[in-house]
């Protein structure tokens, strides 16, 4: 071993025998969260109008109707309802003269709700609501004409 090597080597050893305090270490680990309500609304089977027999009526609710069902996802202050529209998206010549519309719902779930007229809010649980709406056109005066017809509700989460 040549002279620089020796060097080293001693200096390594020395380094290593050395007596050294050992101090103990401590550090902060930051955590951090933000939270922020939702409301989330999914359309889970749209919704079919049916004739009353006498022709008046286009309602979700007759015989061969079926409601709309939405799933609700919920985590904030938030209520729910549902605005009738004030014409059909479709219908033949003369379909939306004398005609008005509502909407109801039901909700069950986190949050439950009996059959309620969808201009009426009605306050959300947190978690998951399984809401059915339903549609109901009135003819005023007549009644609906042959043809194709549909119309939107407007679920709210406000």
């Amino acid at each position: 071993m040549n002279r620089a090597n020796s060097i080293v080597c001693g200096l390594a050893v020395a380094f290593v025998m050395q007596p050294s305090a050992v101090y103990a270490q401590t550090t902060n680990v930051p955590f951090a969260a933000a939270v922020t309500s939702v409301c989330i609304l999914s359309v889970v089977t749209p919704g079919v109008l049916a004739t009353s027999t006498d022709f008046t009526k286009l309602d979700s609710r007759e015989a061969a109707g079926v409601s709309g069902a939405v799933a609700i996802v919920n985590t904030g202050p938030f209520s729910v309802s549902a605005e009738a529209p004030s014409a059909f998206t479709i219908a033949p010549a003369g379909g939306d003269d004398n005609v008005s519309f509502q909407a109801f719902y039901t909700a069950s779930g986190a949050t439950t709700a009996g059959e309620t007229l969808g201009s009426v809010a009605t306050p959300l649980a947190t978690g998951i609501t399984n809401l059915e709406v339903d549609l109901e056109a009135a003819k005023t005066g007549g009644v609906f004409a042959q043809g194709a017809y549909a119309a939107e509700v407007l679920v709210r989460c406000e």
